[in-house]
């Protein structure tokens, strides 16, 4: 590795708001003769000149030594012997440096965790990891990344490669595949051929991958503003296709929010609601789900309602403003019917009649049925001034002879 650009990262890695704190776990450690090394995706990420949230840190001592040295971390898991030392000056709640063993890992029996674990040499470590820009290790004290499977070399050119055989990588944790599309879209990376084929080879089983997992992912695409990125990757719209269980999908030209993942949902199949796979497999939000319902009621609207019918739904939910703005963007709306909504709204700014207005002129219980019917008739002119709707209402609550 270049001197200069290893002293570049050691720079960015120094002045990092966790480097004192880890300074003090590694120097615990470094009283002992144990190395401490940060591991995985910080050391790709200050390679690449990219914010750092949070350090993996490894060390050669055993995870009963660690549990002795560091008295006051959070064992998470024997078997898989990692600890969480609390970074007392942070200002998040709640914060951790992860320190674990170097170890090797065996019998992936669920597609998603292994379930033995030993203790290994750093080689052995880099082995077990999904990608070879994933599989580095930064030694502070040589001030030096520790390359075992080229990763360096992977990063120069742009590329994602599996660590050893992509069968096996993919086989032992399903969840790599998505995490590949992930990488891709974040990074502007490629993907190598091989990784690519047995990526897609394997893409039925993501099914086997909790919900909660994939929304996790998908949700770092979509923060990452790479949503339009990904859809250039034949294997994102494969996975997709698959979780959803469709045939056909429309990729749109999407920016980066929920609401446009929810389009995409969406598009995949128009006729069928996948709103209980979003609320029980994906365990999304209640917010969350109310955009995709959103989406597709508007859709429906247009092909059933009036204009001034939907102005009036615009007018009632005024996140819809957005959302079809956005459909006329990716032009499964005509642009004509956002015009319409919005000269309709701008020329009646001012409604005819309250529910103040009616509460003592009809009954309660047909309050809000007229004030949409009013409200509607408004938009469309036939009534025009408030002693219209008010006749309008005396004379058909009189014909009821009803009281309120």
């Amino acid at each position: 590795m270049d001197s200069n650009i290893a002293s570049n990262i050691a720079l960015n890695i120094r002045g990092h708001r966790l480097y004192a704190d880890f300074s003090k776990v590694k120097a615990r450690l470094a009283q002992h003769q144990f190395v401490c090394w940060i591991a995985g995706g910080a050391v790709r990420d200050f390679c690449l000149a990219q914010e750092v949230n949070e350090f993996d840190l490894v060390t050669d001592a055993t995870t009963e030594t660690l549990k002795a040295l560091f008295p006051e971390a959070i064992l998470v898991g024997e078997s898989f012997g990692v600890l969480k030392i609390p970074i007392l000056k942070s200002q998040l709640e709640n914060e951790f440096f992860d320190l674990a063993t170097f170890r090797q890992e065996s019998d992936y029996l669920d597609g998603r965790r292994p379930s033995k674990v030993t203790a290994a040499t750093p080689v052995k470590d880099s082995e077990r990891r999904d990608f070879t820009i994933n599989a580095m290790f930064w030694d502070d004290v040589q001030s030096q990344v520790i390359d075992y499977q080229g990763g360096l070399f992977d990063l120069s050119r742009k590329h994602l490669v599996c660590v050893g055989d992509p069968t096996i990588r993919f086989t032992e944790d399903y969840l790599r595949i998505i995490r590949l599309v992930r990488f891709a879209a974040v990074l502007n990376f490629e993907i190598e051929p091989k990784t690519n084929q047995a990526a897609i080879t394997y893409r039925t089983k993501i099914n086997q991958i909790s919900g909660e997992r994939i929304w996790s992912e998908l949700l770092k695409i979509n923060k990452s503003k790479a949503f339009k990125f990904a859809f250039k990757q034949e294997l994102f719209l494969e996975l997709l296709k698959e979780f959803f269980d469709t045939k056909e999908i429309t990729a749109p030209h999407v920016q980066t929010n929920v609401t446009n993942i929810m389009l995409l949902i969406y598009l995949l199949n128009p006729n069928i609601d996948f709103s209980e796979i979003l609320k029980r497999r994906l365990k999304v939000s209640n917010q969350e789900l109310e955009v995709y319902n959103s989406i597709r009621l508007i859709m429906v609207a247009v092909v059933k309602m009036s204009a001034a019918e939907l102005a009036f739904e615009v007018e009632k939910n005024p996140n819809y403003t957005k959302l079809v703005e956005m459909l006329v963007e990716v032009q499964l709306i005509p642009e004509v019917v956002d015009q319409s909504i919005k000269k309709i709204l701008s020329l009646n700014s001012k409604t005819l009649v309250t529910a103040k207005d009616l509460a003592q002129l009809i009954p309660n219980r047909y309050i809000s049925e007229e004030l949409k019917y009013l409200r509607i008739s408004q938009f469309n002119g036939t009534y025009k001034t408030t002693d219209q709707a008010l006749d309008y209402l005396n004379k058909k609550y009189a014909l009821k002879n009803e009281k309120p």
